[in-house]
């Protein structure tokens, strides 16, 4: 059996075990990786146990330039598949202080000569994984599947786009099923497979069978062999837009998500709402089975249920969709009588023989097809051949095209926030008589209804000290009859000079008062003129008492215009 100890635990047991035995020196190797965004695991490992010397960590494929020093520990990382040989030297003085000497990352770009002995060993480990894991499959490490005449690099990481090496990946799987497996064709299959299990690019040449495994390495069987196994399950044709939709929506979360398909063409637009990106999905003919331009595509049925074809890895991640999507994703693997599976390995695809088909035995028997006459050109498009499509639509109707339920209530949602927002904000400006910075007074509809000082301009109303009132015209200068403002540099401190103040009053109060002398319009249009200008009218004071110029206008005038002063006296 395999049990799984907390690092912490099993860290602190073996150094004191090592110390027991007379270790001078603890290197610990780990998988739990470095970060530059902040503490990362091995550094959390490094600080919580005392005693390691040295941790050479992996996962991340972080190249450190400078060794991380936690606590008492020396922390190195030399990237990823093998482009680095890291070298670090520790010394100790006599008082049993460590000291860094040295560290290097020597880049290993094949203008090193190679070692005689080291090359002695090398192929006897070649031989040894001939003879004793390739075998079985009819293959050795060397040999030669097919040419290619072009690089197929692995996918960009965090890029929304196709992918050629994982398109031929996955049409490798679709092939696998039916030409190893003996799955009938008539069945509407689609292949996955993920950015994450891609581990190596191919590059132009003789591609050969160790070459296929370096690109789907990952992994162990149910037969406690090297990788990891194709297994097969269904789902229904909603649920097979919902795998689209973990690859539109979650890829920007989790790059190592994004998926590749055969079988499958849609379409999504990453600036749409999550868990409502993809904006068409259909079935199509494989590659291989028609070639490139004469694929047909069919309607996928929700409630059909449609054949997956994909790796032991990515089939356990897809079962957990559900779950961590909250239920905002409905996506449960079935088997063909639509019975949930619970176990996967009761899913695992074997040939005729029984024995497990393999990741990247399926992809070394597809290059192993295409024989001296080499991949075929149709996966030579860097970006795939559109099978996934990616479009990147800023247009409104685009973006709300065919929303589904998490997009309404999202909509909904914000809606209602806004609509809180707005009837909070004009709750304190009722209530604390605020005035907008940018436009403070009367609608120039009400310039029939409240008489302008001057004849052209509209004007703010406020009570002025001893009860007078006080009219401001709303442009800046002296105003005809003797009426004028301060001067533009001493302005009313809430607006730039030459700004118009503008007082915003109801439209449905506003509209129907214009021209009219209504009783009962009157003293509302006077009770909202009034709260607005409080704030103006303490700024008026504060400019009079800081030797800023006030215009006083009398009484009668102020009647002029509104027909009785005396709602604004009291």
């Amino acid at each position: 059996g395999f049990a799984l100890e907390a690092p912490v635990r099993a860290a602190r047991r073996c150094v004191e075990r090592l110390e027991e035995q007379g270790a001078e020196v603890i290197i610990c190797l780990s998988h739990g990786g470095t970060s530059a965004d902040g503490p990362s695991e091995d550094e959390e490992l490094a600080r919580a146990v005392e005693g390691i010397d040295l941790i050479v960590s992996g996962h991340t494929h972080t190249a450190l330039e400078e060794p991380i020093l936690a606590g008492e520990t020396y922390i190195v990382s030399a990237g990823e598949y093998g482009k680095n040989l890291g070298s670090i030297t520790l010394s100790w003085n006599e008082a049993g202080e460590k000291t860094l000497t040295d560290y290097r990352l020597i880049p290993i770009d094949g203008t090193w000569e190679s070692d005689p002995e080291i090359a002695v060993l090398i192929e006897g480990w070649k031989g040894q994984v001939s003879s004793g894991y390739l075998a079985p499959y009819g293959l050795t490490y060397d040999q030669r599947l097919t040419r290619l005449s072009f690089d197929l690099p692995t996918p960009e990481p965090g890029v929304q786009a196709g992918s050629a090496l994982g398109e031929l990946t996955a049409d490798a799987y679709l092939w696998a099923a039916e030409q190893l497996v003996g799955l009938e064709p008539e069945t509407p299959t689609v292949a996955v497979t993920a950015d994450g299990v891609l581990r190596a690019p191919l590059y132009a040449g003789e591609l050969t069978a160790s070459m296929a495994f370096d690109v789907l390495s990952m992994g162990v069987g149910e037969d406690g062999s090297a990788g990891f196994p194709l297994v097969s399950c269904y789902l229904t044709g909603k649920e097979l837009r919902a795998v689209a939709e973990v690859d539109a929506s979650v890829t920007p979360l989790m790059p190592a998500a994004q998926l590749y398909m055969s079988g499958m063409v849609y379409t999504f637009n990453p600036h749409r709402m999550f868990f409502n990106r993809v904006t068409s999905c259909w079935l199509e003919e494989p590659s291989f089975a028609t070639g490139l331009l004469e694929r047909e595509m069919s309607r996928i049925e929700d409630d059909q249920l449609y054949r997956v074809v994909t790796g032991m890895y990515s089939a356990q991640m897809l079962g957990t969709v559900k779950e961590k999507s909250l239920g905002l994703l409905s996506l449960e693997p079935k088997d063909e009588n639509g019975v949930p599976i619970t176990d996967f390995a009761t899913r695992v695809l074997r040939d005729g023989n029984g024995s497990e088909i393999k990741e990247w035995y399926a992809l070394a028997a597809y290059l192993q097809s295409f024989g001296d006459e080499g991949v075929p050109e149709r996966y030579g498009m860097p970006k795939g051949d559109g099978r996934k499509s990616v479009d990147r639509s800023w247009n409104p109707i685009e973006l709300l095209r065919s929303p589904n339920w998490i997009t309404l209530v999202t909509l909904l949602a914000a809606a209602a926030v806004l609509a809180a927002a707005v009837l909070l904000v004009r709750a304190l400006v009722l209530r604390q008589g605020l005035v907008d910075r940018d436009q403070l007074v009367v609608h120039q509809g009400l310039a029939s209804v409240l008489r302008p000082l001057q004849s052209d301009a509209p004007q703010i109303l406020a009570v002025g000290p001893g009860g007078d009132d006080i009219g401001i015209p709303l442009h800046n200068g002296l105003g005809e009859g003797g009426v004028g403002m301060a001067r533009e540099d001493q302005v009313d401190p809430l607006h730039l000079p030459g700004q118009l103040l503008v007082l915003r009053l109801p439209l449905p109060l506003v509209g129907p008062a214009v021209g009219q002398r209504d009783d009962k319009l009157r003293p509302l249009l006077l009770q909202a003129v009034h709260a607005a200008l409080g704030r103006l009218h303490r700024v008026l004071q504060r400019e009079a008492r800081s030797g800023g110029a006030v215009v006083r206008v009398g009484a009668h005038q102020a009647e002029n215009a509104v027909g009785d002063p005396a709602p604004l006296q009291q």
